[in-house]
């Protein structure tokens, strides 16, 4: 019984690809392909492009420098950009023409993994941008508390002994803790089915949004109804934060929007700016849940990365620790204080290049009905995914300097004055450094998600010494265009020798 289950889940899945190349396929012929181009054989190279995407970005990107090329994926073509000058075209572009939330919303299929109105009205985004960014500076204290009292679950306090545990799926949970301190507050940010629901979020989308993306258009509401996560989620999250929600629901129709006792958190900012269908409840525990999902684990990918580079560069330890100890005498764990720790910022910041989070950045679709014409002529039509190359852009000897070597220094030596300092930080976005895209649609959360990382990093250079097995760097692992640490790598942490 389970082999025919499994023999026809397969057979299903090749008839929903076989249908969609056929069906809803366009063959852009005046574009040239890294890999197979035809209708059906670009099946295989879509298949290759999973286990191989670092090296078919690469190629294109030195064979085509300058232009735009093509790739094969499972369920549809990517168009990748390449070169400053049609970078720039993509970062001046309207979002009527080019469209960054159309193109994340199509990826992770949200008209059927989240609903709630996320596809169609995507105010939070204003939140992030606005109020998180300017207001995060009041939880610092907060943040950090969290961090620690995290941390040391997994260390034992005052040990002497090496402590090993597995790096990325800790760091997760670490994030994860201090984000949601900031989102829902205490308790519930301590609440281990709450946080395991925030983090697993996340890989529900992405499982069912990439069997959705299988299907011809046609088929995709009965395959998303069939594979979709929706009603778990918002069946968990209205365990954990509909009692939360309605009962500031109930003192806002009570005493108006600004009740006495009212919590200055994410739910508060939500419910202060959603309206109609958006107040209700379960909107708005879906809401929270996307924004989790949008926060922990980039965020936690990067500090990851950031730690086995710290391991297994220990000359840059002492000199780190010093910055940290002095900054945190003068100003504590302040938001002013975080962001003064220059060369930490720097070792992060090479850590982004180095390492990254793809191979590809600012995704965006077409949605124009005339297309869009890039600055060389060439014209994209209504409907294109396009993306620029990252990774072989951040390995480029023309962008940097012996650009396959990890320099923890190289922005801090960059930086003569403070205008230096705002171009080469770890947040600031570049022609030539595009981990959180640039323009308009640079990441929102970056800013807060740089504090959580340089926080932690901080608090880690300060109380544990760091290593990995052998004091060699686990390699990290690529699926399709996304690069993660080592998924099964361990770090190790014990109490600081002073």
């Amino acid at each position: 019984m389970v082999h025919a289950f499994v023999y026809a889940a397969l057979g299903l899945v090749g008839f929903l690809i076989t249908a969609k190349r056929i069906w809803d396929r366009p063959t852009y012929h005046f574009i040239p392909t890294v890999g197979p181009s035809g209708r059906l054989s670009s099946y295989a190279g879509g298949l290759r492009f999973i286990t191989s995407a670092r090296e078919i970005l690469k190629h294109g990107y030195y064979r085509y420098p300058f232009a735009m090329f093509k790739v094969p994926t499972i369920d549809k073509w990517e168009i990748v950009v390449n070169g400053p000058k049609l970078i720039d075209d993509m970062r001046r572009a309207r979002d009527d023409e080019l469209s960054f939330h159309h193109a994340s919303s199509d990826n992770t299929q949200l008209k059927y993994t989240t609903k709630s109105g996320i596809k169609e009205n995507s105010y939070h985004l204003k939140i992030v941008q606005t109020t998180l960014t300017t207001h995060f500076g009041a939880f610092c204290l907060d943040i950090h508390d969290e961090t620690v009292q995290s941390l040391a679950t997994l260390i034992p306090p005052k040990s002497q002994e090496w402590v090993s545990f597995p790096a990325l799926t800790s760091m997760t949970e670490v994030i994860a803790r201090t984000s949601n301190r900031v989102f829902v507050g205490l308790p519930l940010c301590r609440d281990p089915d709450y946080i395991a629901l925030s983090i697993d979020f996340t890989s529900n989308i992405v499982k069912a949004a990439g069997f959705i993306s299988l299907a011809p258009r046609i088929l995709q509401p009965l395959v998303g109804l069939l594979v979709s996560p929706y009603h778990r989620n918002k069946r968990m999250g209205l365990k954990h934060l509909g009692p939360i929600i309605n009962e500031r629901l109930g003192k806002r129709a009570e005493y108006g929007k600004e009740w006495d006792g009212k919590p200055n958190d994410l739910i508060s900012w939500l419910i202060d700016e959603a309206e109609g269908d958006q107040l209700q409840t379960e909107n708005l525990v879906m809401r929270i849940l996307f924004l989790n999902f949008a926060a922990i684990h980039t965020t936690s990918i990067t500090l990851t990365h950031a730690l086995f580079d710290l391991a297994v560069h220990p000359e840059y330890l002492q000199p780190l620790r010093d910055e940290v100890e002095a900054i945190i005498q003068e100003e504590g764990w302040t938001k002013s204080g975080v962001a003064r720790m220059y060369k930490l910022d720097s070792f992060l910041r090479e850590s982004m290049r180095y390492n990254g989070l793809a191979g590809i950045s600012m995704m965006r679709k077409v949605v124009s009905p005339e297309g869009f014409t890039f600055s060389n002529g060439v014209k994209l039509p209504y409907g294109t995914f396009l993306s620029a190359a990252a990774d072989a852009l951040h390995h480029d000897e023309a962008a940097y300097n012996d650009a396959n070597t990890f320099d923890g220094n190289r922005f801090f030596e960059m930086t003569e004055n403070d205008e230096d300092r705002v171009k080469y930080q770890f947040t600031s976005p570049s022609l030539q450094y595009i981990p959180f895209g640039i323009g308009r649609h640079a990441c929102p959360g970056r800013f807060f998600a740089a504090h959580e990382i340089k926080s932690t990093l901080a608090y880690v250079l300060l109380t544990y010494d760091v290593k990995v097995k052998d004091d060699v760097r686990p390699e990290n692992q690529w699926f399709a265009y996304a690069c993660v640490p080592n998924t099964q790598a361990e770090i190790m942490f014990r109490n600081r020798h002073v």
